[in-house]
């Protein structure tokens, strides 16, 4: 695969606000295309210092992933950045709140187009739990692509966190063309026996984290192992029960523009059990498709 193999930066430092110049480092001599930031963190440069050292790096940055906020718009329209991806925030599953959610997506959807961008929504794992009272036959996911404008509004799919909730993401792509112009690469070993196994931040760690000035949460040493134990779902890429050379095949039939690998573990056969070997192997995996 060639010019469409990304990297976000949460595999090498998740969401702290240092190191991040030093990772961008480390993925260009790897050898990645360009990356996903989050939020509007530059490394404390200023927007020209950071656009001189990406084209140094000879990186692109395809996408900023947080939370929608101004700071971010204008950084990413200061930088030419395509894409403005986070989380559509759905407070329950009733019909009619995540219709609001799609009304309210759609709106924010407007405002990133009208300033040159593409809203991309990501994904976690309960975004495909069923609508309440429709079990077995919508999910909230088929909601936000249902109701969503094509023209407003596209999808980052995390195909990790999909396949561990139990959905069939090579039939979400064959019948949305061109509603996913990002595929976040994740392994995924099972599928969870359990909604309790979707829970991005497990309710027990939540309770103990706190945010920053800019609402970002601040992870300690502590919670970040309890974190990262609950990932283990995440193993290499190739390791687990998704087929990426059909899943690549058909992202790029309907118009994917990257493939960003979003690393959650490190521990697996082919990696040190470092962040750099497991971005490593990860680069080499989608080069080779």
């Amino acid at each position: 695969m060639e010019g469409k193999v990304y990297a976000q930066v949460y595999s090498l430092i998740r969401v702290e606000r240092d190191g991040l110049i030093e990772a961008l480092k480390e993925l260009s001599r790897i050898g990645y295309d360009g990356v996903e930031i989050i939020s509007d963190n530059s490394g404390g440069l200023s927007v020209p210092e950071f656009n001189a050292l990406l084209k140094e790096l000879k990186l692109n940055v395809i996408a900023i992933h947080g939370w929608g906020s101004d700071d971010e718009i204008n950084m990413a329209k200061a930088c030419g950045i395509k894409y403005l991806a986070f989380d559509a925030k759905i407070e329950n599953y009733k019909r009619e709140t995540i219709l609001k959610v799609c009304r309210e997506l759609n709106e924010k959807g407007r405002q990133i187009r009208d300033l040159g961008m593409k809203l991309a929504i990501h994904n976690h794992a309960d975004e495909f739990l069923w609508v309440e009272g429709e079990e077995g036959k919508t999910r909230v996911y088929d909601l936000l692509l249902s109701e969503t404008d094509p023209d407003l509004v596209g999808f980052q799919l995390d195909v990790g966190w999909a396949v561990l909730a139990g959905a069939d993401v090579y039939d979400y792509i064959e019948k949305n063309p061109g509603r996913f112009p990002l595929i976040h690469v994740k392994e995924c070993d099972h599928v969870a026996k359990d909604p309790a196994e979707f829970e991005h931040f497990p309710p027990e760690i939540v309770k103990q984290i706190k945010r920053d000035e800019h609402g970002a949460p601040i992870f300690t040493d502590e919670i970040k192992a309890q974190l990262y134990e609950t990932r283990s779902w995440n193993k290499g890429l190739g390791q687990g029960i998704i087929d990426w050379k059909r899943l690549t095949d058909l992202a790029n039939a309907q118009g994917c523009d990257a493939f960003i690998s979003e690393r959650e573990y490190y521990h697996f056969d082919g990696s040190d059990g470092t962040a750099v070997s497991a971005a490593e192997f990860d680069y080499k995996f989608l080069r080779s498709l």
